[in-house]
């Protein structure tokens, strides 16, 4: 289980000197010019292609400071709808079971017939040349049944003396079996054995204790059809074994196929929970949705699908929702799980989509036929994603108070929560956990005086694309990777010298000193946030102006981590950099340099967007124009490659400017300007 990782930091700006040294190609090479004279060319924002898993305290990231978007209620949209949810059961600590058995599972959440071979001698009954895996915790005869799911499905590809022992462990302790037509078609009568399709089990005798367990099946079963809008047209083959003990598996359904489609659907409960009224209710609706999933496809899915889906279908048809409990912990308590790597635990998914006005049961079945993103998108009304991703996110904050769309609701739902309660005081702090797909990150904040800054900022990491801040006084704010939120603290003035917004942009106050807040990432990875504090003046040194630096000069720092420029090549040109107040920039290289016999030259022009991020400036909305030739060679296709563009880290000192950026291979580079104007 993923744990939870703090991080407090002196934010204060570094720049990287990289002194790695690597030999250059052979002077006078055509190559080693073209390699210059790409340097050059891109210096000012060439950031690495690859982001880095966290911000770094010199990586600067967009800085939103008013985009604050309407709480759900104030802007006409509905809240999320709670389902109906008694008062939540005791907290208790995740299913060790379900970790164990999630911990199992492949990427995509997919049990592998291997291990669900070993899980099925330990629990259902020996295989030859197979060793068993039991799985701890006290509920692992309820979450074994999962490898019979695997099983069962496969059992065709078995080598013969498996699949004989499999048909035996599952069947051939069956003490007594009744068919249950589909309904609305009579009952069953004693030996009704023309209408087993069946090779393996025997012929179906009425049994007298399984009258009471018959009737709960066929009372579950029309509610599921009642809520779905879909029928079961096969018939259940009911059986009962009364030799196996309480650590051995609970109950499981798995199909009788005939020309690749179910004729009739097997579920086999163990004595002690077919006579436990409670238990076998809530079982006989999870077995019964198995059933349902069978008809709808044979083909598997992912645990978070076949097991979550069962799982959420038995606590809002069962009239006591509590063996929910123990798989409520467990989704309630690991936020940062990948949804992928779920089982029974994924009932919270559902019971998500549920409250946020999506009735699962039109599409559950559905999902079978999509990918894990798609699938998810359907479940919430064909939401996008990320959206998606984002309410689920806030649910697990578990925080009321500030509306209902921060808190979790569900049928068997317990009281536990994993909010990360972080108080936050100068110079900063940062939290990261990692996490998996659709994992996320929840937490509650209480930023702290500010001692002798100004201003405050939060900002989420780079993996980051969905999220959201709600501050007490109700104001919200969605956060997206690589951007950040600055605020004016109380008391403080938020303006430069001469009376200008820092950056360019004005800061509104910080809404309240409390707040709670979620990040989460659709991919996986190492997801958080930091919090910084900054003082007025260092965010007030503005970039508006123009700066010049010596082609030379540029050179000879781009190629540094390389070897450098060798002293005897000439190179003869400007580079010129100019911001201006409407937030526009132009950056223009005029160059002809000459490397033995070899000579090359360039003019390029860009211009676009620019933002200030505090002590980063990103080029935005680039357009680039020019020329660039090699021994006469055009290699003007290159020039949109050469192109100021992405982030990079600056500070200004007096009429000197320092431009920082990271090559893609890793190299750190100072460009350094001198204002003209």
């Amino acid at each position: 289980m993923s744990r939870f990782v703090h991080r407090r930091s002196v934010l204060a700006s570094e720049h990287a000197n990289s002194t790695r040294r690597r030999a250059g190609p052979p002077r006078g090479t055509a190559l080693w010019l073209l390699v210059v004279l790409t340097l050059l060319l891109v210096a000012c924002g060439r950031g690495s292609p690859e982001p880095a898993p966290s911000p770094s305290p010199d990586t600067g990231t967009p800085t939103r400071v008013a985009e604050a978007r309407p709480s759900p209620v104030s802007a006409g949209t509905p809240a999320p709808t709670p389902a109906l949810t008694p008062t939540p059961m005791p907290a208790g600590p995740p299913d060790e079971a379900v970790l164990a058995l999630n911990e199992l599972l492949d990427e995509e959440g997919r049990l592998p017939l291997e291990t669900a071979l070993e899980i099925f001698a330990a629990h259902v009954g020996p295989l030859p040349g197979v060793t068993p895996r039991p799985l701890p915790g006290d509920n692992a005869g309820r979450v074994a049944e999962a490898a019979i799911v695997v099983v069962a499905a496969q059992r065709e590809s078995l080598p013969p003396e498996v699949a004989a022992a499999v048909e035996d462990a599952l069947f051939g302790r069956v003490d007594e079996w009744v068919e249950i037509p589909p309904s609305g078609q009579g009952t069953a009568q004693p030996g009704a054995r023309a209408t087993l399709v069946d090779r393996f089990v025997p012929g179906a005798r009425a049994a007298g204790p399984l009258d009471e367990l018959r009737q709960v099946i066929e009372e579950v079963r029309g509610r599921i059809e009642a809520r779905a809008g879909v029928r079961l047209t096969v018939p259940v083959r009911l059986g009962v074994v009364r030799r196996m003990s309480t650590r051995d598996i609970q109950a499981y359904a798995t199909p009788v196929e005939s020309g690749g489609r179910m004729t009739a659907c097997r579920i086999v409960f163990r004595a002690d929970v077919a006579d436990e009224p409670t238990t076998r209710e809530y079982v006989a609706a999870h077995e019964l949705w198995h059933c349902f999933q069978f008809q709808h496809t044979l083909r598997s899915h992912g645990a978070w699908v076949e097991e979550g889906q069962a799982e959420w279908v038995a606590s809002v048809i069962a009239s006591d929702p509590s063996p929910a409990a123990s798989f409520w912990d467990t989704w309630l308590a690991t936020p940062p799980e990948s949804l992928w790597r779920r089982s029974y635990d994924a009932i919270g998914l559902y019971a998500a989509a549920e409250a946020a006005g999506h009735d699962p049961f039109p599409v559950m079945l559905r999902m079978f036929d999509l990918g894990n993103r798609d699938a998810v998108s359907a479940l919430f009304g064909g939401m996008a994603f990320e959206e998606a991703l984002r309410l689920v996110a806030q649910t697990l904050v578990r925080a009321p108070a500030y509306g209902l769309e921060w808190e979790s609701t569900g049928l068997g739902i317990t009281y536990t929560r994993a909010t990360e309660l972080v108080g936050v005081s100068p110079p900063g702090q940062r939290i990261e956990v990692d996490a998996g797909p659709f994992g996320s990150l929840p937490l509650e904040l209480t930023i702290g005086e500010s001692g002798e800054h100004e201003a405050v900022r939060i900002r989420v990491y780079d993996a980051v694309t969905a999220g959201a801040v709600e501050f007490e006084d109700g104001t919200v704010f969605d956060l997206r990777g690589a951007e950040s939120l600055l605020f004016c603290l109380p008391g403080s003035v938020c303006t430069c010298e001469d009376g200008s917004p820092p950056g360019g942009q004005e800061l509104p106050p910080l809404p309240a000193s409390r707040a709670v807040l979620t990040v989460a990432s659709p991919v996986g990875g190492t997801i958080g946030f930091e919090v910084e504090y900054a003082a007025i003046k260092d965010l007030c040194n503005r970039l508006v102006g123009v700066w010049m630096a010596s082609a030379r000069d540029i050179l000879a720092a781009n190629t540094a981590p390389y070897g450098g420029l060798p002293a005897d090549y000439p190179c003869e040109g400007t580079v010129t950099l100019t911001f201006a107040e409407d937030g526009t920039f132009r950056h223009s290289s005029e160059l002809h340099c000459t490397f033995g016999e070899s000579s090359g030259s360039g003019v390029v022009y860009s211009e676009g967007r620019y933002e200030v991020r505090g002590d980063s400036v990103a080029f935005l909305d680039v357009q680039t124009t020019g020329s660039l030739t090699v021994d006469g060679i055009d290699l003007g296709a290159m020039v949109q490659y050469l192109t100021p563009r992405g982030e990079a880290r600056y500070q200004i000192e007096g009429d000197r400017l320092t431009i920082g950026f990271t090559m893609p291979d890793g190299a750190a580079v100072e460009n350094h300007f001198t204002r003209s104007r």
